[in-house]
């Protein structure tokens, strides 16, 4: 099953889809680029072994939605939310596009694609996103989706939040940004 963008169903360009176990290398080869480690709280070379068998655990996570971002069929990024143990309706994020040379705002149509997916679909009110606070490309994304800075979560961590009245006045205009004919 793949959750396109309403507005572009007919073209299907942009679709979020689940991962599986055959995305496992490509998961491995994203999250092995430096390019996407020096943004993760974990900058680690990743192992194969412990990759998958993490992946593995994480697939059969009732409370941990996986999917990759498609343009046109080609993959270039993931994102991930898992439901929060305190709250049913709240999720927190992670992201990353992680293909090579994509367009400018490939990061934000995937999150776009994701909100849409969280509020509708799992009936989320809120979404919670962390970042390194060097880590301006990811502030300014958030920022720019209609997220609000909240509390630090910790020492150099940043703490962003959304909730579901604040993107329901604003999604429209976001979509129309971000999904035009002209990008």
């Amino acid at each position: 099953m793949q959750w396109p963008c309403p507005e572009m169903t007919a073209k299907q360009r942009y679709a979020i889809r689940p991962v599986n176990m055959n995305d496992a290398r490509l998961l491995f080869d994203w999250r092995s680029r430096t390019s996407v480690r020096r943004w993760m709280f974990d900058s680690a070379a990743p192992v194969w072994e412990r990759h998958t068998s993490w992946l593995e655990r994480q697939l059969r996570r009732a409370d941990v939605l996986m999917f990759i971002f498609e343009e046109d069929g080609k993959p270039l990024g993931h994102v991930n939310a898992t439901q929060t143990k305190n709250d049913a309706s709240t999720w927190e994020w992670g992201f990353y596009i992680g293909a090579e040379h994509t367009a400018p705002g490939s990061g934000s149509r995937m999150l776009l694609l994701m909100l849409e997916f969280l509020f509708t679909r799992k009936q989320a009110a809120y979404i919670a996103g962390i970042t390194k606070q060097d880590n301006i490309a990811s502030i300014n994304t958030h920022l720019r989706l209609g997220f609000t800075r909240r509390a630090d979560a910790g020492p150099k961590v940043l703490r962003f939040g959304l909730d579901r009245e604040t993107w329901l006045f604003c999604h429209k205009e976001l979509e129309a940004r971000y999904f035009s004919e002209s990008i």
